[in-house]
């Protein structure tokens, strides 16, 4: 399970998983009960990321009572009251340190190492070697007292991560080999078709319970029509299943057809028994409900998803449908039109149970942009890619008039997802008006453009540690009052902040043959950069 390890004042003071990416939960009572875990170092201020697990050796004491140890580690560390014994079986190993300055990925690991802070083993390994280091890796498996599902490939010179920089949700100068799962074999006693919310059927094939991995296995994908038809099942045949990244079942063989009836696709939608297409999406083609608007399975689920991005409280499935029943919802914008005469037909439906309802639709009369375009349910668009959207379109209007070239100017966002997007919101166009009609849709709430604070014109590069902020907070401040933050040092570059905590860096380094060259960018102390924060916002207020 990842785990974000913060240290102040040499001490450890808040243990947080990754949660939802930019929100996690705060487990520091039970990651202290870790053993082999330091609560104290000697550093002032460190973030130190990698993983909680449990030792295989660990958990063969209590494998009796439980199916894994990944969901033993989850539900161990997640528990209020944590279980003292039972979180001394878990085990921390770090992969990550920020908040200092590195020439070399190794010297990163040895950091650590010196802190005492145990980390994953490492090894360095020429470019030519990569393939023979993953097939070791993948051979001494069942030797880890770990479970892994892969190695990560990175550049060990910290000059190469700056080079090749990041897309928006993962860094090119790092590779994640996944190893195949574990497999068994097992025979398929149904197929079942599933309606999404956007109308997609998907073949899902219904086994022999089988345990792989630790878990008891029931269903398994069939991915899409395409590969449906490849596999040509029939009931009682003999397949080949596996855990990918020892977490989705997948079919990924026919080992024995066997003799049974063959599987065949549905010629009408399982949910509303309308008309089907097959429609191809990239290499495959997928089944579609003709009419997903009038489908009752693709409508709760729209709905489902409508509510919970916008964290309406109350309005759960059974709700959900008790309300379409009565015939009082069927798209999103009848959320609006909901009255407490409505409510109050329902059977098993209190007064305040209405009031509370009516009272969640209220809160949700003003949607910030990005929350509002995730719940349109625009395909390839949850959290992240609608936050991308609002922050470079900043309004609603505008990027209802953007073209596809205008989202591929995105750094992040590919060709599929920008005709995606483009396509999604001109199909949902009715949806939007309809909504308008009854919300508003906030416009993104920009930071001050550089052109407008007082540190117009102004970037800042970190090094070190800082005593009285973390990085992200330095720059945060700097780019609130209108500056910058690269992510490197260059020429055109105005102040390289040194930490009260600090070796020579790189970033130094560079930044000093730079001054040397006649390049007007300072170096200065962390008591300067406080002071020029102090003056930008006197001149700003």
């Amino acid at each position: 399970m990842a785990m974000a390890l913060h240290y102040v004042g040499g001490r450890l003071v808040l243990a947080g998983t990754r949660g939802s990416g930019t929100v996690g939960e705060d487990v520091t009572r039970n990651v202290l009960a870790i053993p082999g875990l330091p609560h104290r170092i000697d550093a002032d201020r460190l973030e130190v990321r990698g993983e909680v697990y449990m030792p295989l050796s660990n958990f063969r004491k209590v494998q009796d009572e439980f199916a894994n140890p990944r969901n033993l580690t989850a539900g161990t560390l997640k528990q209020k009251e944590g279980d003292r014994e039972r979180l001394k079986l878990l085990a921390f190993a770090a992969w990550e340190l920020v908040d200092e300055d590195f020439e070399t990925d190794a010297e990163r690991f040895a950091r650590l190492d010196a802190l005492g802070i145990p980390t994953v083993e490492t090894r360095i390994v020429p470019r030519q070697g990569l393939e023979a280091a993953i097939s070791e890796w993948s051979e001494r498996r069942d030797e880890l007292d770990m479970e892994i599902d892969g190695i990560v490939v990175r550049a060990n010179r910290i000059a190469e991560h700056l080079r090749l920089g990041n897309t928006e949700h993962h860094p090119r100068w790092a590779v994640a080999f996944k190893f195949q799962g574990e497999s068994g074999q097992t025979h398929v006693e149904d197929v079942l078709w599933s309606v999404s919310r956007n109308g997609t059927i998907t073949p899902v094939a219904l086994v022999s319970p089988i345990t792989l991995s630790g878990a008891t296995i029931s269903r398994a994908s069939l991915a899409n029509l395409s590969r449906f038809e490849e596999l040509g099942l029939r009931r009682g045949s003999l397949v080949e299943v596996t855990r990918r990244g020892g977490v989705i079942p997948y079919v990924e063989r026919v080992l024995d057809e066997g003799d049974g009836p063959r599987f065949e696709p549905p010629d009408h939608c399982p949910s509303c028994g309308g008309p089907v297409e097959r429609r191809r999406i990239r290499e495959a083609e997928f089944l579609v409900c003709a009419n997903p608007e009038s489908c009752t399975v693709a409508r709760m689920r729209d709905l489902e998803h409508f509510a919970r991005v916008l964290d309406m409280k109350g309005f759960g499935p059974k709700t959900l449908e008790r309300m379409m029943d009565a015939g009082l919802i069927s798209t999103p914008e009848d959320f609006f039109r909901l009255r407490r005469a409505d409510l109050a037909a329902l059977e098993r439906l209190g007064e305040k149970s209405a009031e509370n309802l009516l009272s969640e639709v209220e809160r949700n009369r003003e949607i910030p942009l990005a929350k509002f375009l995730e719940a349109l349910g625009l395909p390839h668009v949850g959290p992240k890619y609608a936050r991308i959207l609002a922050e470079r379109f900043g309004t609603l209007e505008a990027l209802r008039k953007a073209r596809p070239e205008d989202l591929l100017a995105i750094e992040g966002i590919s060709e599929i997802i920008a005709n995606a997007v483009v396509e999604g919101l001109a199909e949902r166009s009715e949806r939007i008006d309809g909504l308008l009609r009854h919300v508003r849709v906030l416009p993104h709430r920009e930071r001050k453009r550089s052109s407008d604070g007082p540190l117009a014109g102004k970037s800042f590069v970190f090094t070190g540690t800082l005593s009285r902020m973390t990085r992200e907070e330095a720059q945060a401040a700097v780019r609130e009052l209108g500056g910058e933050t690269p992510s490197g040092v260059s020429r055109k570059l105005s102040y390289l902040v040194v930490g009260a905590e600090h070796r020579p860096s790189s970033k130094l380094r560079k930044a000093q043959a730079l001054v040397e060259q006649g390049a007007p960018l300072q170096i200065v102390d962390e008591d300067t950069f406080y002071r020029l924060l102090d003056e930008a916002r006197r001149a700003g207020s």
